[in-house]
């Protein structure tokens, strides 16, 4: 049908050029193409201007006079009078369109196969479902019994009828220590910005949802007019394990109804989510060199160790790290060979240092820095105070259980002795430490 429509169009435009050539003397011959009898559309009357439409319709009102055998017809497109206001943005996917033409015609459309026929009033009404949101145009047509059709009468209008809605991120959660959540260290402040689906005179009101003994509680945090808030959490290194839900509401101006909120989005702040838990500075029995590195992630769960990466103190060596470390997990690195523990699986076996027949640690600096790399750069995750162990007693740096912050001295205690989570050397002998296991210093003392 469509087609049949479209080549009609491009022939009515072939005989008017011919209508306006004889008109002016160009064509000798006085004789106009016509089309089949069942399909005439030969235009030889003016246009003149129709009423019917309001509204923002755009109708085209030409009169056709279509040649036929037996006779001239007039014949103009359908006037449509509903919806009235087509200026205005429609909130449903279905419109009820109705107007009036000569009896017995048939209306149809270009958008969809519904038809309705011109009543014995001259009246019709057709309803068009499934509209596209945004701006469209309809071409509405005429058709007798014989197969004739008008010129359109065309109509655009604008479909808006998607609710209103807020999406709500927080800048700092895509650098999450975990994929599926968003999980900080503590850091000041915490960046957050909102978006609506339809621009208006709005305000938001942003709440922070608190755990309180089981119960969460809102507390409205701001009200404003802006769509970014920059929230100080007051937490620092060292702080206790919290989370936070966050939400925005959104109202019209001076109004008190919600129109819309947002998804809460939960945010957990853990004081050491990855630490660097214990250092083999001292090498095992067999060998100075052999080597170890620790670390212990505290979540509940997977981190993704992709970007992450250890350096000494004074930047002269680096271990890119790989894979993942597990909920709760540690994660063992050792040196240059996967026998330094040998009751141990190494997660990563790593050459570090510039000679590996040298130690790389040396006794009177140790210090570890851990960092990952994210979009806005290099972030420091853990670091460890620097230490001088060159007139000490061979052992390991073990981390304690307690809350502190990393750099402390007091956060860590040597271990220079063998327990039950004992490592064994490369020779099957007891070494100090307790590499992939949970430290001496973290078990705390009761007695």
């Amino acid at each position: 049908m469509l087609a049949v429509i479209e080549n009609l169009k491009n022939r009515i435009e072939v005989i008017k050029q011919q209508q306006a050539e004889q008109s002016a003397g160009v064509l000798a011959d006085a004789t106009i193409q016509t089309l089949s009898p069942v399909q005439s559309l030969i235009i030889s009357g003016g246009s003149s201007s129709g009423g019917g439409g309001s509204g923002g319709a755009v109708a085209t009102s030409e009169i056709f006079e279509v040649a036929t055998t037996s006779g001239t017809i007039t014949f103009e497109p359908p006037v449509i009078l509903a919806p009235a206001d087509l200026s205005q943005i429609f909130t449903t996917t279905t419109i009820i369109f109705s107007g009036t033409a000569s009896s017995g015609l048939i209306i149809f459309n270009d958008f969809s196969e519904a038809l309705a026929t011109v009543n014995e009033l001259g009246e019709w009404q057709t309803e068009i479902s499934d509209l596209a949101q945004g701006s469209s145009t309809i071409n509405f047509y005429a058709r007798d019994e014989a197969g004739h059709v008008s010129l359109p009468a065309v109509v655009s209008f604008q479909v808006d009828s998607l609710p209103l809605s807020v999406n709500l991120e927080i800048e700092e959660c895509d650098h999450s220590f975990v994929a599926d959540a968003c999980v900080l260290a503590p850091l000041d402040p915490l960046n957050l910005t909102w978006t609506v689906s339809k621009s208006g005179d709005y305000e938001y009101e942003l709440l922070k949802i608190s755990d309180n003994h089981g119960e969460w509680e809102s507390t409205s945090i701001s009200s404003t007019q802006a769509q970014t808030s920059a929230v100080e959490t007051g937490l620092v290194a060292g702080s206790e394990s919290t989370e936070w839900r966050w939400q925005v509401l959104v109202r019209l101006i001076d109004a008190e109804e919600v129109v819309a909120s947002s998804s809460e989005i939960s945010t957990r702040f853990h004081p050491r989510p990855l630490v660097i838990n214990e250092i083999g500075w001292a090498g095992t029995t067999a060998s100075s060199t052999d080597e170890w590195i620790e670390l212990h992630n505290y979540l509940d769960e997977t981190i993704d160790l992709t970007g992450y990466y250890l350096i000494d103190v004074d930047d002269s060596w680096r271990v890119d790290l790989s894979g993942a470390i597990s909920a709760g997990g540690y994660y063992l690195i050792e040196r240059a060979s996967d026998e330094v523990v040998s009751n141990r699986s190494a997660n990563l076996v790593a050459g570090w240092g510039a000679d590996p027949i040298e130690k790389s640690f040396d006794p009177a600096r140790i210090g570890l820095r851990l960092y990952r790399t994210i979009s806005i750069g290099e972030q420091v995750v853990d670091e460890t105070p620097v230490w001088d162990k060159s007139s000490a007693v061979p052992g390991s740096l073990e981390r304690t259980f307690e809350n502190k912050v990393s750099i402390d001295l007091s956060t860590w205690e040597d271990n220079t002795g063998c327990d039950d989570n004992c490592a064994l050397d490369r020779n099957g002998d007891q070494t100090f430490g307790t590499p992939g296991q949970i430290n001496v210093a973290s078990i705390p003392n009761l007695f």
